[in-house]
């Protein structure tokens, strides 16, 4: 959830604490950093934003935020986040409009990620504001809310960090953007084809063949960009349970249409994991795809879910069974291999795609035998500590 104030202009104010002087004449602002961001030794000249995952300029989501806890509160605000090294980022809202002197710290929400403190949301005024127990629940999920931006951006900057190979740094999508200008051509000549001879069916016919043609090609050039790059974008604390059903919704046309029953079965409630969901979604939605094309009518396919302690931790495990989902001929050490498993115009990176996205979350994904011969493709993913 991004959260702005529209038409909302913030002006940050920096200014330096002679020793022994309160800044504004806040009441115990003493224990509240307030100095300038200077260059620190350890990142000299990087921009605080970009050393922990953000891009400076005025869109960048941490803006607005004090902003908005002042409207919620109806009182000066200013947000501090800081780390080892000092503060990083500070925003306020309201400061500069009221006589500096008159201002205290009313209120204060600390914002802890991972059992780590990120820094302050303050609240200003000349006594104790007297909150709402609404204003109250709005300012804490404003403060979750901080603490999911700044632990995202946290987690870019360290994939950022993490030497990879051409292939995931920029090959494979160099790649797939130079091969989706070329079908973008074909596409555009083949409407223009179309639309010139309309009406003629030898053309229709032979159109229709080279447009699904290209849809598969369409499709496998986005499997290979997950492949190449199958970090998650969008982590937040999420419950599987949707996620599944939401994958499994998804193919219930298609399960129709081949006369399977498609089920989902979850082992009692599930704790919360950190999941980028759309992509997360799309794994087991691959999985799911694969299995229904192995079906014959009148089989059924069944998504099962659950928790188990591993290691001292709650992990979250399941896996799809299927009858059609054979284990004949088949070399399990190499099933999720690039284009080893060809039963279906899905099988060449349906696997290694989604196996390589359950690996970014932390977990993993397996196969093995199943009930009565079958195949059964498991996974595992870390609940959230």
């Amino acid at each position: 959830m991004m959260i702005f104030l529209p038409g909302r202009a913030v002006v940050s104010h920096w200014r330096i604490r002679p020793p022994g002087i309160l800044i504004h004449g806040y009441a115990g602002a003493t224990e509240t950093p307030l100095d300038p961001i200077a260059p620190s030794p350890s990142h000299p000249r990087v921009d605080p934003l970009r050393r922990h995952g953000f891009q400076p300029g005025p869109s960048h989501p941490l803006h607005h935020l004090a902003g908005l806890a002042a409207a919620l509160c109806g009182a000066p605000a200013q947000l501090i986040l800081r780390d080892d090294d000092g503060p990083w980022f500070r925003e306020e809202e309201g400061v500069g409009a009221v006589d500096p002197c008159a201002l205290r710290l009313a209120e204060r929400l600390e914002l802890v990620a991972g059992g780590r403190s990120l820094g302050w949301l303050d609240l200003l005024g000349p006594g104790p504001l007297g909150l709402t127990q609404g204003q109250r629940q709005a300012l804490r999920l404003l403060a979750d809310h901080i603490c999911a931006l700044v632990a995202a951006g946290q987690e870019v900057c360290e994939r950022r960090a993490v030497p990879r190979g051409p292939s995931g740094a920029s090959f494979v999508p160099g790649l797939v953007h130079e091969l989706h200008n070329f079908t973008f051509g074909l596409s555009a000549s083949l409407d223009a084809f179309q639309a010139r001879f309309h009406g003629q069916e030898e053309v229709l016919r032979y159109g229709r063949v080279m447009l699904g043609s290209l849809e598969r090609l369409n499709g496998f050039l986005e499997e290979l960009r997950l492949y190449g790059d199958p970090s998650p974008q969008a982590l937040q604390e999420r419950n599987l349970e949707p996620l599944l059903q939401e994958a499994a919704e998804q193919q219930r046309l298609p399960a129709a249409r081949a006369g399977v029953t498609l089920q989902v079965r979850v082992a009692g409630p599930l704790p919360p994991l950190r999941a980028d969901g759309e992509s997360l979604r799309s794994a087991f939605g691959r999985v799911l795809e694969l299995a229904l094309q192995q079906e014959s009518e009148g089989g059924c396919v069944v998504l099962h879910a659950g928790v188990r302690s591993q290691e001292g931790r709650q992990v979250l495990f399941g896996y799809v069974d299927g009858t059609g989902l054979r284990l004949t001929g088949l070399d399990l050490d190499r099933l999720f291999e690039p284009f080893y498993f060809r039963a279906s115009g899905l099988g060449r990176l349906a696997l290694p795609v989604a196996r390589r996205i359950f690996e970014a979350h932390g977990g993993n994904l397996s196969a093995g035998p199943g009930p009565e011969g079958g195949m059964r493709i498991g996974f595992m993913l870390p609940a959230s500590a």
